[in-house]
């Protein structure tokens, strides 16, 4: 584990893992991880249930405060993971005036997180780079988290899939070009991800393949 940056409000590192089993533990952070390999299987355990997904590159992991895992099993990889304080989210879900308890997800497609990430990463390691601004995005990230990932945002059990803001963006997109026969690329590149994580995660977040659910919107 490589600590990048620390502050009383968050963290940030760079997290390698070899091929080991997941030790069980309590989160004391809001812990959000972005995976920069290839891909990665990732199994957790929770009591007698366990769940096991293969992630992409990007795709994202919220550990929220509190959480406890039973333990795991990853193979090698990379994260970019960021801990946030939670009197941090706690401020920020009072400014908004939502819900600051957050919901643990494995394998979520987030390009606006995900982008986040990615500046904060390039932004610590810039000695011009004011701490207003690593606050700024810090805050923005909490932002994020709290409108997207509130348990009431975020559906209970879900592996994988967009938040709110992408999958209304996509059907609204999808509702407004399906008599021409819109293409999975074509959505992708509007929404800004890779064909195939997009058609992942449009399965996951709607119980439908893409073509299926534009066929149906045919009808």
């Amino acid at each position: 584990m490589n600590r990048l940056l620390e502050h009383d409000e968050f963290s940030f590192e760079r997290v390698q893992l070899s091929a080991l089993s997941i030790l069980p533990q309590c989160f004391l952070q809001h812990s959000i991880s972005i995976l920069v390999d290839a891909s990665a299987e990732i199994e957790i355990k929770l009591g007698e249930y366990c769940t096991s997904v293969i992630l992409w590159r990007g795709d994202m992991i919220i550990a929220p405060y509190r959480f406890s895992i039973d333990g795991g099993n990853a193979s090698r990889s990379e994260f970019l993971r960021v801990d946030l304080n939670p009197r941090l989210v706690e401020r920020i879900a009072a400014q908004l005036g939502s819900n600051a308890e957050i919901a643990p997800v494995l394998g979520a497609v987030d390009p606006l997180a995900e982008q986040t990430v990615y500046e904060l990463d390039e932004a610590v390691v810039d000695t011009h780079i004011s701490r207003e601004y690593l606050q700024l995005l810090i805050e923005t990230l909490a932002r994020h988290l709290v409108v997207n990932y509130s348990i009431s945002a975020w559906p209970k059990g879900r592996v994988g899939g967009f938040p709110k803001y992408l999958l209304r963006r996509t059907l609204e997109h999808i509702d407004r070009t399906v008599d021409e026969n819109p293409s999975t690329d074509q959505i992708a590149r509007v929404v800004g991800i890779d064909a195939q994580r997009f058609a992942r995660g449009f399965r996951a977040s709607t119980g439908k393949s893409f073509y299926e659910y534009v066929n149906d919107r045919r009808v």
